[in-house]
């Protein structure tokens, strides 16, 4: 089962689609928890790839190429996922990049692990303007809102989009996250809290509806 993880991981940080998915498809005909493809997959092939980007050694094609090969995978294992989690959720979490940010690796990372946590989730997708995310949050009522800004000439942005969602009088948390935020930042900006990464964002989430 490890090694099969192992060559699925590395499927996604090389960009490698259709292997992706072949490989994606024998570990769920094998049995092996959807959650742990996820995690020990998807997430480490992503994490890779971020690491050989922010060094230097990869570069924008091939972040978007280990994006693409991570959403094929997704495909197959989400269902499976909402499978396990249909009936009562822990609570919903709306999230979306911010606008001006168009990277969607790591939300779809937290995303599908809220789901596998039970949490029931609302993609608001990418390039997300303040009205936008207001009428989103009006129309699917979330208990908890999650920005993300994956680069820092966004970072205006999500400050703008936190502000907006405040005005309309919603009343739940709203969490930061992205690779160009922090918590010095995210508590600068009055965000109820903030994720280094996908697990984080979960625990953030189940202390959020647990009254914490």
């Amino acid at each position: 089962m490890k090694e099969l993880l192992k060559k699925i991981a590395e499927a996604v940080e090389n960009g490698e689609e259709e292997e992706t998915v072949e490989l994606t498809q024998k570990a769920l005909d094998q049995g092996i928890d959807p959650l742990s493809i996820i995690q020990d997959a998807f997430s480490a092939g992503v994490t890779e790839c971020g690491e050989k980007y922010s060094k230097g050694i990869f570069f924008l094609p091939e972040l978007m190429l280990t994006g693409e090969s991570m959403k094929a995978g997704l495909e197959l294992v989400l269902p499976k996922l909402k499978d396990a989690a249909a009936g009562d959720f822990a609570g919903k979490v709306l999230m979306g990049a911010v606008e001006g940010d168009v990277h969607d690796i790591g939300k779809n990372i937290c995303l599908s692990m809220l789901l596998a946590n039970g949490f029931e989730i609302v993609d608001a997708g990418i390039d997300v303007s303040a009205d936008k995310f207001v009428e989103l949050v009006n129309k699917h009522q979330p208990e908890i809102v999650g920005l993300g800004s994956y680069m820092s000439t966004t970072l205006p942005a999500l400050a703008e989009s936190m502000e907006a969602i405040r005005k309309s009088g919603f009343s739940g948390k709203i969490f930061a996250g992205g690779v160009a935020t922090n918590k010095r930042w995210a508590d600068e900006i009055g965000a109820d809290g903030h994720a280094e990464d996908a697990w984080g964002c979960v625990k953030l989430c189940k202390s959020a509806v647990a009254g914490g």
